[in-house]
């Protein structure tokens, strides 16, 4: 019998949920830029993106 082990659950708040739809709209975005319309901080913006990467949404390398 195999084991299979289930990623982790990654819950996503209406701030990430906002970066992604920003990101999606406007992929050629900055991150000053991306930040600037989903109207927060550049460190919130990095936190929301790992996040984003973590659920699968979004990779390290701009695409998703």
């Amino acid at each position: 019998v195999a084991i299979v082990k289930q990623p982790p659950t990654v819950e996503l708040d209406e701030i990430a949920l906002k970066v992604y739809e920003v990101y999606t709209a406007n992929p050629d975005f900055t991150k000053t830029a991306l930040a600037a319309a989903a109207g927060i901080s550049r460190p919130t913006l990095n936190s929301r993106l790992q996040l984003l990467e973590a659920a699968g949404k979004f990779n390290g390398n701009g695409h998703h």
